[in-house]
């Protein structure tokens, strides 16, 4: 395989060719530096505020659509266009279109698949030329007008005619549960029949991903586990998370709803593309976490929002919060709870819980763990600055809207240099989202799939080496067999997590303290004083 094709594949997203660079000779020498100028990376504010200024000169009367790859860049450019002095005055209208659905589907976004390590990946992609052909359809069913495509001739040539369908960049056990509850008949088969098929060794790798989270039988068919989880809009894997939540009863389910509801949808800080400031980093606490942080804003916004709209608003505009973010994600959680309930979990199990980000909270510590097992396998290690490695032994960055993220280019020492992470995007580097710092005990309790071991070292899933006894490893190792058996009976019967024997007390109780930074030497109330200032 070409060396460029395989990294294109592996990373996703578009290659690194900057077609603004090409211009043809009819252009004037200023044309084609003002072109070289603009990057094809990042979406230029001012090139669609310039574009919009020329179609005034037309003078012709109508609205004006603009087609923006995610919600982020939608509320950017909104806010880009709203303190211009000539399109924030009252003559002009600007509102923002956005259908209420999970995030892989609302962004031009698309989402990238590797089967043979179960990674997915989100990156920024051109647009096909059916697309561009649908797009001006979309608007031109209105009224006869004008399309612009904000992208060079060269640029436009180098388009594919089509997108790469779906089912062959997207895991597909998300779509074998849906067969299965449907009672389609056999994953392979079923898919057999599709236009294009996906490849064997990707229908085989969801059969096989499915059986290791206990959703399929030894017959390929759905256990109580497994239809639980294919009724829940949301990855398995988080699915499955949540379910180990309300095992703990009142402490942590909501929680863990409360994330993977989130994992839907953007970020709710407005950073407009820049380091996240101390008024967000603050909410973090002393934990080196986003999704701490999202709890805490959730925390904190739900405290505010029994007061009224106005007190909703004011808390939004002072802490930098999207509320429409807000609303939605609470909306996806409720979503969840509610087809938890309706499959026999009780409510006392998925309670509010508050927590103590910046002091010890045993039940914060837990959150953190069954966060590292619906992570997996998005685990990275820290090297210097943003620089991090991750599972596959291929360098990326700490994305710029993490809490994680340095503000400068000095290096930085956490108290642990693993962490879990949600998704990794390319644009023009890759980088990881949604990062949250866990111990190595967490990672032995729940990121692995395979454990070495030499009497002192402890290697896991071939490349993270822990100093740890041999036989303390397999004992912390399998509280997660333990656990996930456990998961297989409450599955069963949720109603069974009211009535918990003593040994599985004694577990829970066993995860509860193994999850303690403090249990893997980390001292975090060290480092608590590190967002203080601007609070």
């Amino acid at each position: 395989m070409d060396r460029k094709k395989k990294d294109k594949d592996e990373d996703g997203g578009d290659d690194d060719t900057n077609c603004n660079l090409i211009c043809g000779s009819d252009y004037t020498a200023e044309t084609k530096r003002s072109m070289a100028q603009i990057s094809e990376k990042e979406t230029s504010f001012e090139l669609v505020e310039a574009l919009l200024k020329y179609i005034e000169t037309l003078q012709v009367a109508g609205a004006v659509l603009v087609f923006l790859p995610g919600w982020n860049l939608i509320y950017s450019m909104q806010r880009h266009l709203e303190t211009n002095p000539h399109f924030g005055s009252s003559r002009y209208r600007i509102l923002p279109l956005h259908s209420q659905i999970p995030r892989e589907e609302q962004r031009r976004k698309v989402k990238l698949f590797t089967s043979h390590n179960n990674m997915t990946n989100y990156a920024t992609v051109w647009a096909s030329k059916t697309n561009l052909e649908q797009r001006k359809g979309r608007a031109g069913r209105v009224r006869p007008g004008f399309c612009f495509h904000l992208c060079s001739r060269a640029r436009f040539d180098k388009l594919e005619t089509h997108m790469t369908p779906e089912i062959f960049r997207t895991p597909l056990h998300e779509v074998a549960l849906s067969i299965k509850l449907l009672r389609l008949g056999g994953i392979g088969n079923f898919l057999s029949k599709a236009i294009e098929p996906p490849p064997l060794d990707a229908v085989i790798e969801a059969e096989f991903t499915l059986r290791d989270l206990d959703a399929l039988d030894s017959n390929d068919e759905l256990t109580p586990l497994g239809r639980i989880l294919a009724r829940l809009p949301i990855e398995p894997r988080l699915g499955k998370m949540m379910i180990m939540g309300c095992i703990f009863q009142s402490v942590v389910g909501d929680a863990m709803c409360t994330i993977s509801a989130a994992s839907c949808f953007p970020e709710p800080f407005i950073n407009d593309g820049k380091r996240l400031g101390f008024i967000h980093r603050n909410f973090s606490g002393s934990r080196f976490s986003d999704h701490v942080a999202l709890l805490s804003v959730f925390q904190a916004w739900d405290d505010v929002r029994v007061n009224g709209e106005e007190a909703e608003n004011r808390f939004c505009e002072h802490k930098r919060l999207n509320m429409s973010t807000l609303r939605m994600t609470w909306e996806a959680k409720v979503q969840l709870k509610d087809i938890l309930v309706n499959s026999g979990f009780p409510e006392g199990c998925l309670m509010t819980q508050m927590f103590n980000t910046v002091g010890p909270d045993n039940n914060l510590d837990v959150v953190v763990s069954l966060l590292t097992y619906g992570s997996y396998p998005n685990v990275c290690f820290h090297k210097e600055k943003r620089k991090i490695l991750t599972t596959e032994g291929r360098n990326a960055l700490i994305h710029k809207s993490s809490v994680n993220c340095p503000f400068s280019s000095h290096d930085v020492h956490y108290p642990s240099p693993f962490f879990v992470f949600g998704e990794k995007i390319r644009t023009r580097a890759i980088s990881a989202k949604g990062m949250t710092l866990v111990s190595p005990l967490q990672l032995l309790l729940f990121a692995c799939k395979k454990i070495s071991s030499n009497g002192e070292i402890v290697e896991l899933d071939d490349w993270i080496k822990l100093k740890i006894r041999h036989e303390v490893a397999g004992a912390v190792a399998a509280l997660r067999a333990c656990l996930e058996a456990l998961v297989v009976e409450v599955t069963k019967d949720p109603e069974f997590i009211n009535q918990l024997d003593q040994n599985s007390e004694k577990l829970l109780n066993a995860i509860r303290q193994v999850s303690k930074p403090s249990a893997a030497g980390i001292n975090l109330m060290a480092t608590n004083q590190r967002y203080q200032r601007g609070r």
